[in-house]
């Protein structure tokens, strides 16, 4: 069945108030979205601040401003902003503020000042539309349970356990690990009525483990990895009230025929499997700043930064094509200083292409499409050559 992308797509956003970011508007594509300019223009700025609206999570900025437009017939428009004088700085006051808040469809008012974060993710699910973004940074996660550290968790009668809040309210914390623990401790709670014993939550771990066969092909396909299971030295513990812990869970992979744990993979390797798993693990969960929930129909916006470093070229190439195919699923905005990247554009793809730039008269980070000019250029380019050359061997930049 041919993959088809999510009716919504995040069509423009606006911001300011951040770092380099004085005053953006930038319009993107469905599907893939590639951002390119020199260092210290603010690409990184721009992803984090966007990461941040597309969350609802600005705990740690102040005055600002994300507007922030979602199409797919009609326009959804989510405008949060925030302006303290230097009083209330000095007094710590804004700690406890309320933002202002509006959303509004096609131009009409549905709510504003919300009091909550949780509000924003409330009605915006009510219009038909749940946003989960991941924001896939330089390098791997500091802390990947599951990968690269083992997972223990309890389970009674009380409710999912602590450290799983802790896992999906930490921005740094990977949708993989967050979307496929989601889906693993849940299974668990279904038929929580039924009699328990070992041999029941073994197989349950077994069946939930089940859902990465999903990602296997593609590990295969796109990466040195060709297989990945669950570790065998797990302990599971029961007692007399039906309560248990599971120990351990931990992941291994398959180089070349033997099995490794990720701590034994090459950076690049280990990278790549970062990528694939955050683009490819398919659920239905999304977190809030307040809670999770389940959605068959999520928005899935993945922010990528610099996806060339640490990669092999060869491997790079197989890396933009599984990216390039699963845009047509998923709406990915990345950015790059590689112009192999470029190379998997075609001559009607030229619209897909950003350039970032930094204005010093007090403008900061700007970014624009190509212009006709330019387009022209690039189409001749593509008759004889790459299109990587052209951003290689022009003014593209300037």
């Amino acid at each position: 069945m041919e993959n088809k992308i999510h009716p919504f797509f995040l069509e423009k956003v606006s911001l300011s108030g951040y770092k380099s970011i004085y005053n953006v508007d930038v319009n993107f594509n469905k599907g893939l979205n590639i951002i390119i300019g020199k260092n210290a223009v603010g690409k990184t700025n721009f992803l984090d601040f966007l990461s941040h609206s597309l969350q609802f999570n600005f705990d740690d900025i102040t005055n600002f401003s994300s507007s922030l437009f979602f199409k797919n017939g009609k326009t959804i428009q989510i405008e949060i902003s925030d302006l303290i004088d230097n009083k209330e700085l000095l007094n710590n006051s804004f700690i406890n503020r309320n933002l202002i808040s509006k959303i509004s469809i096609d131009g009409n008012l549905i709510n504003q000042d919300l009091t909550k974060k949780s509000d924003a993710f409330d009605i915006i699910e009510s219009v038909g539309l749940t946003v989960s973004s991941s924001f896939i940074k330089h390098g791997i996660p500091n802390l990947f349970p599951l990968v690269d550290i083992p997972y223990s968790f309890r389970i009674d009668g009380t409710g999912i356990p602590n450290d799983f809040f802790k896992i999906i309210n930490d921005e740094e914390q990977p949708y993989f690990i967050k979307a496929f623990l989601a889906d693993f401790l849940f299974s668990f709670y279904r038929n929580r009525s039924e009699t328990i014993n070992i041999e029941k939550i073994n197989a349950k771990i077994n069946d939930s483990f089940q859902k990465l066969e999903k990602i296997k092909p593609t590990l295969a396909k796109y990466s040195p990895i060709g297989d990945l299971r669950l570790n065998k030295n797990y302990n599971v513990y029961l007692d007399d009230r039906d309560e248990f812990i599971i120990e351990n869970l931990l992941l291994e992979f398959k180089i070349d025929g033997k099995w490794f744990p990720f701590s034994n993979l090459s950076d690049g390797t280990k990278r790549i499997f970062y990528i694939i798993s955050e683009i490819d693990y398919s659920s239905t969960f999304y977190s809030t700043n307040d809670g999770f929930g389940f959605n068959e129909d999520t928005l899935r916006v993945i922010l990528l930064e610099e996806p060339e470093l640490g990669i092999h070229p060869h491997q790079l190439m197989q890396l933009m094509q599984f990216i390039k195919e699963k845009s047509s699923e998923k709406q990915i905005i990345l950015t790059t200083h590689s112009p192999i990247i470029l190379d998997i554009l075609e001559n009607d793809e030229l619209n897909k292409i950003i350039i970032a730039s930094y204005n010093n008269n007090n403008l900061g980070t700007q970014f624009r499409h190509l212009n006709k000019d330019e387009i022209f250029k690039a189409k001749k380019y593509l008759e004889e050559d790459y299109l990587g050359d052209y951003w290689k061997y022009s003014d593209l930049e300037q």
